[in-house]
């Protein structure tokens, strides 16, 4: 698409979802994947996408960490409905970090809002996480 080839765009689009929805996928397709999906995608795509998020985050642990993480951008705010799904997502990542904790973040970073990511005990994380939370319903995103 940045090379001017628009003319496949539709094709490139409806591949990409077939990508996001393919667990052994490449890691580099699945990212270039992803990231169309992100920028060019319409809103059906998008919440396309979502959904394979929300569907791998119960089927397919390791799929799903890769899958949220490449369909958000930090530099755009498509991506929050995707945060919207792993903000629910209490499960440990590693040590006391969980994916909620890393949407929080990732969320504050692509919107420009301050919740309170990196707090030092759960029950901050916890707190910038209903306010994370809150936020997005407020934008119409839950």
């Amino acid at each position: 698409m940045r090379n001017g080839h628009h003319e496949t765009l539709l094709e490139a689009l409806t591949r990409a979802l077939k990508v996001a929805d393919r667990p052994n996928a490449d890691r580099t397709d699945l990212q270039g994947a992803a990231a169309l999906l992100q920028e060019h995608g319409t809103d059906d795509q998008v919440k396309r996408l979502t959904n394979l998020v929300r569907k791998y985050q119960t089927e397919d642990r390791e799929f799903y960490g890769s899958l949220w993480q490449y369909a958000t951008d930090e530099s755009s705010s498509r991506g929050a409905q995707v945060l919207a799904v792993v903000l629910r997502d209490r499960r440990t990542v590693f040590g006391e970090i969980r994916y909620c904790d890393l949407a929080v973040g990732a969320l504050e970073r692509s919107v420009g809002q301050k919740f309170g990511a990196g707090g030092d005990t759960q029950q901050e994380r916890d707190a910038a996480i209903s306010r994370a939370l809150a936020w997005l319903a407020t934008q119409g995103i839950s």
